[in-house]
């Protein structure tokens, strides 16, 4: 590792090491450790509060010292699988369940399902909004609401690749990009562009994490843990070691750790790998954030001390030049909430 750093300072690649993270409680009560450990997504509100989409326990809110959670048993969520939440531009929690949509505006709950909306009776996957629209992923294609009224999208009714939605991410252009289990699809104005491994150099169809950066790019993980982007002239998604400076792409640590996530801020795409096999140790990282702007800037760190494998990073929030409040979820023996 020290001859890599030697080359990375070097280099236009950044190069910061030994994340510092303070381990935070998870949810008390009657929660077991299974109930705690999985979760779907986390986002940070303008007051610093973490929202948590775990996925057997409802919507847990963490505000630095405590948690409030909201779920079937206070009757404030419909559904105790919350698949997906974000924060939109009006400060609203926005989280896709079981079943359906439900938007918290920090007094009221507003819930969507099947009896109230076109969302299908099996609930919503994923969520993400650009503006006053709201778009939402199912398992049967996928809608937008703009406040009031519902536009769906399916593969019999429009170009959709496939009604199977895993992610969702809109360009600052609204291009919008949809992961699916079945390739993804891109619909900017009223165009559809579908791409697979029939058509790309993609390894495999079921997108895991989709994301979009400033100049409109999509960046996917797949389900065999592989990161590809669109290439220049949007006809092929290319491997992400296709573009990484040969420093990184020759550090055995880099090549030994597996894709796993997906994060987008400000613009720039986040990459987190993790180590399949981690051994605590204070000389090597067990996992690695690597930031890409769009004109492909590399920034890479490391974060050492333990943390364990099926590590997630789930949300960033970029202030003042530095990395503030990553949440990652460390899904071992006891899950913890590591906060930086």
């Amino acid at each position: 590792m020290k001859s890599l750093l030697t080359l990375l300072l070097l280099s236009f690649i950044t190069f910061s090491y030994g994340q510092q993270f303070t381990i935070h409680p998870m949810p008390s009560g009657t929660f077991t450790v299974v109930e705690l450990r999985y979760k779907n997504g986390i986002a940070i509100d303008s007051g610093n509060n973490y929202w948590v989409a775990f996925d057997r326990v409802g919507l847990g809110k963490y505000d630095g010292s405590s948690w409030t959670m909201y779920d079937t048993i206070n009757g404030l969520l419909p559904s105790q699988k919350v698949t997906d939440v974000i924060i939109d531009n009006q400060n609203r929690i926005l989280a896709s369940t079981g079943k359906g949509l439900s938007i918290y505006d920090g007094t009221t709950w507003q819930h969507f399902n099947n009896s109230n909306s076109p969302l299908p009776i099996g609930g919503a996957t994923t969520v993400t909004s650009s503006g006053n629209i709201i778009w939402v992923g199912t398992n049967s294609g996928i809608y937008n609401y703009d406040g009031t009224n519902w536009t769906s999208y399916t593969v019999s009714t429009s170009g959709l690749v496939s009604d199977s939605i895993t992610g969702i991410a809109v360009g600052n252009n609204g291009s919008v990009w949809i992961g699916t289990k079945h390739g993804i699809s891109k619909f900017f104005n009223t165009s559809w562009n579908n791409y697979s491994s029939s058509n790309t150099s993609l390894s495999n169809d079921n997108i895991k994490s989709i994301k979009a950066d400033s100049a409109n790019v999509a960046w996917i993980i797949n389900a065999t843990s592989n990161c590809y982007t669109l290439n220049n002239t949007a006809t092929d998604f290319i491997a992400l070691s296709e573009i990484l400076p040969a420093p990184l792409n020759g550090c055995s640590t880099w090549n030994s750790l597996v894709f796993s996530e997906l994060a987008e801020n400000n613009g720039s795409i986040y990459v987190i790998k993790d180590n399949p096999n981690p051994v605590p140790s204070t000389a090597e990282s067990n996992s690695i954030l690597l930031q890409i702007t769009a004109d492909h800037k590399f920034k890479y760190t490391g974060a050492e001390h333990g943390l364990t494998s099926a590590t997630t990073l789930l949300q960033i929030d970029y202030r003042n030049g530095k990395f503030a409040d990553i949440g990652f979820y460390i899904q071992s023996t006891q899950p913890s909430f590591y906060i930086a």
